[in-house]
């Protein structure tokens, strides 16, 4: 395990005190409250730590992302799953969307149970998703000031990279995708914990690593 649980509560106030103050997430608090961290039985908030890993085209088309799962048990014990997955859009050539491949902002969002393609269950957003765009080859941009909301619901957490498989490719065009394919062990453990909570919409934080050292003062 990378991070325990109060490692958990202390990226998730962080995250949460360093975009409040922003426009898009001052918003979402007016509109959905102030995200709260697991306090009673089958709370639940989930966590994505992205890594600034290999690139290949401007893609980094590798599951060297973390995707956590933290909850109260029903028995008030404190607990932590860990998953390798990818919060960013994989390598490949069909065009989603003509103003580029979209890739989740760190900040926190919220999210309920829904439908991936209509078929599989996962989670579905509760609300609209700030991140950045770039056209095929090039790269995202982070200090161009421009930033793009997705208000369609498509950025999905899902499962998908099936075991064996090296890259992500189209497994994201900007979802948040645990390793380990839809029958894999990691999904269905996930997904179990995350179907009990009882505090949907439940909180989804995503931050950069280099931040998650800054937050717990490594």
């Amino acid at each position: 395990m990378q991070h325990t649980f109060d490692d958990y509560r202390k990226i998730f106030d962080g995250v949460i005190a360093r975009h409040e103050g922003e426009e898009f997430f001052s918003d979402l608090i007016q509109k959905k409250g102030r995200p709260t961290f697991p306090a009673a039985p089958r709370e639940v908030a989930i966590i994505g730590i992205r890594h600034a890993g290999k690139e290949v085209s401007n893609r980094d088309d590798f599951a060297d992302d973390l995707i956590a799962l933290v909850r109260i048990a029903t028995d008030g014990s404190q607990q932590v799953y860990e998953y390798e997955g990818t919060t960013e859009p994989g390598l490949f050539a069909k065009v989603i969307n003509p103003e580029g491949d979209f890739r989740l902002n760190p900040g926190f969002y919220v999210f309920k149970q829904g439908l991936h393609h209509g078929v599989n269950p996962c989670l579905v957003p509760d609300c609209n998703v700030l991140g950045e765009r770039a056209k095929k080859g090039a790269a995202f941009d982070e200090t161009d000031q421009r930033t793009w909301t997705s208000t369609d619901g498509t950025i999905h957490i899902h499962a998908g990279i099936n075991p064996g498989q090296d890259h992500v490719g189209q497994w994201s065009a900007g979802c948040q995708v645990i390793a380990g394919g839809w029958n894999g062990a990691h999904w269905l453990e996930f997904f179990k914990y995350a179907k009990m909570a009882t505090n949907f919409p439940v909180p989804y934080l995503l931050v950069k690593d280099t931040d998650v050292q800054e937050i717990l003062g490594q």
